[in-house]
């Protein structure tokens, strides 16, 4: 690296030598021999000017480099040799890098301090990071970020090859047989400079901002580039000393490589690898930027942990006062849960009071009945996880169904001695596997494991003919079609009844309660601490989606219940309820009676 910091690297003309004709590479108008620019010794505008032969103000040479800027700033004309794709990138592609100060913004440490999906998610999620997003938001990220890196491609390719002569035999080919208007593009270095120095103002301390006066003067920097001048292989040897000196210790390959890449680039007149290496230059800020607030994440858990319930109360509350949020149907949704609660739950407890949530309990239960339940407002920064659990508690649902047929495919084989209980650990695991292909393409989970009936069917009998021990010559289809059918019948009428989801509900409900229960007493940092040996207790190296036991899913549930019931029992549920009451109190004896018409009629 120290090389790369010595001296300008001279580049030659794409066209200065018909040995170099297919050569790419950024160009200087001078010769490889001419003279070289050190941005360490050239003086600042002001003292040039100063010391200049004409001796003219400093104003007046901040002007003339304020003139290279908006020189290089201004339109430039696409020549007709440009490719296509070149020319759709130019024209269509975003203006600034994909790695800005705006886009890291929400990693700065006042929006993760206000962030209000952190500050809920830090209690359930026990390795909570800020990661690259994999979506399709992600994706369509990735697309105009590579769109706007072979627009920089371009861009170098035009200004420090194509137009350094005067005419171009292609041009004036393409020109003189398909004459068109002339197309134009904004040059991006400009605003990608300047957006450079915004990053690593964000990222270096401010005792060491000197060195980016030094290093980035833009004006000076734009000047250079003007003129073919630039010693970008220099500029990036520090650039890569300075990230080294203060990024993670697994950051310093990356910081190598950027450099490499840019020397390479340059040494050997390749546009493209240029390129890449000032891409992977944005990509490691980021990444750094993502090491910093990952941190600063780790290092405050705890306090955004202990802070849970007021920080919640007090946004909510404003959103609420402000008209922004509105509860009325949440509060809906409450006491029609306690309202279920108190006629069919058979946890006991009875109606909610200001301690126990067991018809918020109720209510989450129904939640995970079916992924298809709405989900008020007030649990809207759960709902991934109550969709998680949701998804989780129906695929218990039928491996407990298929578990059933093939008990009774096994008795029906073996007679009553055998114990089907030996193999169901591995028959779990198996199914699972079976079913994992379709998790994530948008059905639902009875849909995945319907679409998936015949093969579940065919592992069971597989599965049930091994432990019978029956020849491998026999042939198990037509059995499989059996248990296929049987089922297929019975999946089809758990969809259309419930029975299974019911039973298997009532018993998580009140497992759920216990836990409540116990974490009741408890502050919400001693819960999520209970929470995550639970979760490193169930945690596997598997590669196909977990399938939790009962009690799990029941710690989770009762994890969100008890911190949402302290946040919002006084914002949106208890304290409406209990005016209700008293309203009720007060009504007349026709008014009860025809509420409870009202009531029977539904």
């Amino acid at each position: 690296m120290k090389s790369s910091m010595s001296s300008r690297v001279g580049f030659p003309s794409k066209r200065a030598s018909q040995a170099e004709e297919d050569v790419d590479c950024p160009c200087s108008p001078t010769s490889s021999s001419g003279p070289s620019f050190h941005q360490d010794t050239q003086p600042s505008p002001q003292s040039e000017g100063a010391q200049s032969a004409s001796k003219a103000p400093a104003s007046l040479a901040g002007e003339e480099q304020h003139g290279h800027e908006d020189r290089l700033s201004q339109r430039m004309s696409i020549p007709p040799c440009t490719s296509k794709e070149e020319r759709i990138a130019l024209s269509t592609a975003m203006p600034h890098p994909p790695v800005t100060k705006e886009t890291l913004e929400e990693l700065g440490l006042a929006y993760i301090q206000s962030n209000i999906s952190l500050r809920i998610d830090i209690n359930y999620d026990h390795d909570l990071q800020f990661t690259h997003d994999d979506g399709i938001k992600g994706e369509q990220k990735q697309q105009e970020a590579r769109k706007y890196w072979q627009s920089l491609e371009a861009e170098l390719r035009i200004m420090y090859q194509h137009n350094l002569y005067p005419s171009c035999a292609e041009c004036n080919d393409l020109g003189s047989s398909n004459p068109t208007e002339s197309t134009f593009f904004k040059p991006r270095l400009p605003e990608m400079f300047l957006n450079l120095k915004e990053l690593l103002t964000m990222l270096i301390p401010d005792g060491e901002q000197g060195q980016l006066v030094q290093y980035l003067d833009i004006p000076l920097l734009l000047q250079e580039l003007r003129h073919g001048l630039m010693d970008i292989v220099r500029l990036s040897g520090w650039i890569c000393q300075l990230l080294t000196s203060h990024c993670a210790p697994i950051r310093d390959h990356d910081a190598q490589d950027m450099a490499n890449h840019i020397r390479e680039g340059a040494e050997r007149c390749n546009v493209h690898t240029l390129v890449l290496g000032i891409e992977k230059l944005f990509a490691l800020l980021e990444a750094m930027q993502l090491d910093v607030a990952n941190h600063q994440v780790r290092n405050l858990r705890g306090s955004f942990i202990d802070d849970t319930v007021a920080f919640q109360q007090l946004y909510f509350q404003a959103r609420i006062s402000n008209g922004v949020l509105i509860v009325d149907d949440s509060r809906k949704w409450y006491r029609n849960a306690a309202a279920s609660h108190q006629k069919l739950c058979h946890v006991v407890g009875g109606m909610s009071d200001a301690s126990t949530p067991v018809a918020l309990i109720h209510g989450l239960i129904g939640v995970c009945f079916s992924q298809n339940t709405p989900i008020p407002d007030t649990l809207s920064h759960d709902t991934s996880r109550l969709r998680t659990i949701s998804a989780q508690f129906l695929d218990l649902v039928y491996v407990d169904i298929s578990l059933w047929v093939f008990d009774h495919l096994l008795y029906r084989l073996a007679g009553p001695a055998c114990n089907p209980s030996l193999i169901h650990g591995v028959l779990r695991m198996r199914l699972m596997i079976l079913t994992d292909s379709d998790a994530a393409s948008g059905l639902t989970t009875p849909e995945v494991w319907n679409r998936h009936a015949y093969a579940v069917a065919l592992e069971l009998t597989r599965a049930a003919f091994q432990y019978c021990q029956i020849a491998e010559s026999t042939p198990p289809e037509a059995e499989a079609a059996r248990t296929a059918e049987q089922l297929t019948a019975m999946y089809h009428f758990e969809s259309q009844n419930s029975a299974r989801t019911r039973a298997i509900a009532r018993a998580l409900e009140q497992t759920v309660h216990d836990y409540a229960k116990v974490y009741q007493g408890m502050t919400a940092q001693a819960i999520s601490l209970t929470q995550r040996r639970l979760h490193l207790r169930h945690a596997t190296s598997q590669v196909y989606r977990y399938l939790p036991d009962l009690r799990d899913l029941a710690s989770r549930l009762a994890h969100i219940a008890v911190i949402h019931w302290r946040v919002w029992a006084d914002l949106a549920y208890l304290v409406e309820y209990e005016e209700d009451e008293e309203s009720d109190d007060s009504d007349s004896s026709e008014d009860g009676a025809e509420s409870v018409q009202q009531e029977d009629g539904l």
